[in-house]
């Protein structure tokens, strides 16, 4: 039998073989020989040992109340690590834990316990946010999660249009539309704080939506409508619904609503800058959770300059914008080839340090597309007082599969002086045609990350960012958009080149640094080592 108060009070378990023989001890000699000090001993044993064992107890907040759901019902658990479908909704936060000598609290046993909670408070899953192993100072498995709740789409509003169709009707309206209204592509990148773990963790999503902004005359409140064309969130169907927006007062400013990637409804204010970007930015709270959430859309069709659509004249002086890093203290810096290919001045950029210094072409390897540049006054030890964090890894013990990130600066200064971050996996140990000299990976890729350096988990370089697949080469071809198609030169051929410095045993030297370290401190402690490259060619 068992009795139980508030999960922690006198706890009987039939099953236990040691209560069994201390009460059968008491029970067949309590009338016989055994003093009575002895059975009230062995009884006020009993009952420490069942008071100090207790189940784990739980604590719960919600922030919003849902009807419980039917005993049985099957709740879904997430790592923190996993994708979640968008149409979820955190609703509330639960704690479990031991206090004294806590009993039936294994991993599974608890997390069973946090699925019994989620039945009790209307939730369809959970995602385990922290769990914390038995120890010398705790008997059981503690863990923390959020309840989720999937959120009914069936009814969302929904337009029938292709992304054809918009573009006739731009065409045909070119003279009378807006300079908000186009086709867009989306940029996404949020940043959440745990206060209670002090762990910040950026996602960026690179292209997560291709939308269409057009006029709707059948909103009161709102001047334009947009709607999704593509996506990469399965939920986020093409046609649905993502923003309602009107002007402002103010020329270059509109608000509205934005519906979030989990469906909720978020106001919005976005901003149009001189290159013809759209911006916003916001943050919230989710529970304890502080979340900020940008938006940046990057106008695909059609061009706008000069207050008009029309195509943009080609400029008397060509720009290049591209990624790099540094390499050693001695102002090397590696890049791709054709981003300084012909170019009669190249500048480094450090934009964490707010430098920029004129370099030099110290190694090439144009087959390859890896140049080595050398900064002509940079004595590093005057800004960086620690040695460098990183090394070189094998990229022959990379796996598919295996996690990877890169750091760079996307489409040159547009979008800012803050270095990105790009998340995926290595698909292919192969790039096109089977050439072994390229890792395929799913990272995010847009134009200024070329020459950007790629990293394993360790914080070690295994690769150099080269270039993404012709998406509208493949699509006039082919019939497809690829997405996420993109592509790193091995790590070998670069130390091929690093081979030819004169200068080159501490790079070889080095040891990994940042294995232990989480994502986001080991991208504090890398930022200041990639550096943006300009170059022009008259």
């Amino acid at each position: 039998m068992r009795f139980g108060i508030d999960r922690c009070g006198i706890i009987l378990t039939g099953p236990s073989t040691f209560y069994k023989l201390i009460i059968g001890l008491v029970i067949s000699k309590g009338h016989g020989t055994m003093k009575k000090s002895t059975i009230i001993v062995l009884l006020t044993l009993v009952v420490l040992l069942a008071v100090l064992s207790c189940t784990p107890y739980v604590k719960v907040i919600m922030l919003e109340n849902y009807e419980r759901k039917p005993v049985g019902h099957e709740v879904v658990v997430y790592a923190l690590e996993d994708d979640i479908p968008a149409n979820s909704k955190i609703i509330g936060f639960v704690e479990i834990g031991d206090r004294g000598t806590t009993i039936n609290c294994g991993y599974d046993e608890v997390v069973n316990l946090a699925k019994e909670r989620a039945i009790l408070e209307g939730a369809d899953a959970i995602q385990i946010t922290d769990v914390s192993k038995p120890s010398i100072w705790s008997t059981c498995y503690q863990i923390s999660a959020v309840f989720i709740a999937f959120i009914d789409i069936s009814d969302w509003p929904r337009y029938e249009i292709t992304e054809n169709m918009v573009r006739e009707y731009l065409d045909h309206n070119a003279d009378s539309l807006d300079k908000i209204e186009g086709i867009w592509n989306a940029n996404l990148g949020v940043v959440w704080n745990h206060p209670v773990y002090g762990e910040t963790k950026p996602h960026v999503k690179s292209n997560a939506y291709r939308l269409a902004i057009m006029k709707d005359t059948t909103s009161e409140n709102y001047q334009f409508r947009t709607i999704v064309l593509e996506s990469e969130y399965e939920e986020w169907e093409p046609g649905f619904l993502k923003a309602k927006l009107r002007k402002t007062a103010y020329e270059s400013i509109y608000d509205g609503i934005w519906y979030m990637q989990d469906f909720e409804k978020n106001n919005a204010n976005f901003s149009m800058d001189e290159s013809g970007l759209l911006k916003s930015r916001h943050t919230n709270l989710v529970g304890s959770m502080e979340v900020a959430t940008e938006v940046i859309l990057m106008k695909a069709y059609p061009v706008y300059a000069d207050g008009q659509y029309k195509l943009p004249e080609l400029d008397k002086e060509a720009e290049s914008y591209g990624s790099g890093f540094l390499l050693s203290k001695f102002g090397y810096v590696v890049t791709n080839y054709h981003v300084v290919e012909d170019a009669e001045k190249i500048e480094v950029i450090l934009p964490d340090k707010n430098l920029k210094f004129a370099v030099k072409v110290e190694a090439e390897d144009k087959k390859n597309d890896i140049v080595i540049l050398r900064m002509n006054d940079l004595d590093l030890p005057d800004y960086f007082n620690r040695e460098f964090p990183f090394s070189l890894g094998n990229s022959d013990s990379v796996k598919v599969g295996e996690e990877v990130f890169t750091l760079g600066y996307p489409i040159g200064n547009i979008m800012g002086t803050s270095s990105r971050l790009s998340t995926g996996v290595v698909n292919s140990l192969y790039g096109i045609q089977d050439d072994d000299r390229l890792f395929q990976i799913s990272n995010p890729v847009l134009p200024g990350n070329s020459g950007g350096p790629l990293f394993n988990s360790r914080g070690e370089v295994v690769g150099l960012v080269v270039s993404s697949l012709n998406a509208k080469l493949i699509y006039q071809t082919l019939g497809i958009v690829p997405q996420n198609v993109n592509f790193a030169i091995k790590a070998q051929y670069l130390e091929n080149l690093i081979q030819k410095l004169k200068y080159n045993k501490s790079i070889f030297e080095r040891v990994p640094k940042l294995d232990e370290l989480s994502l986001t401190e080991k991208i504090e402690i890398l930022n200041p080592y990639i550096v943006q490259i300009y170059a022009s060619v008259k």
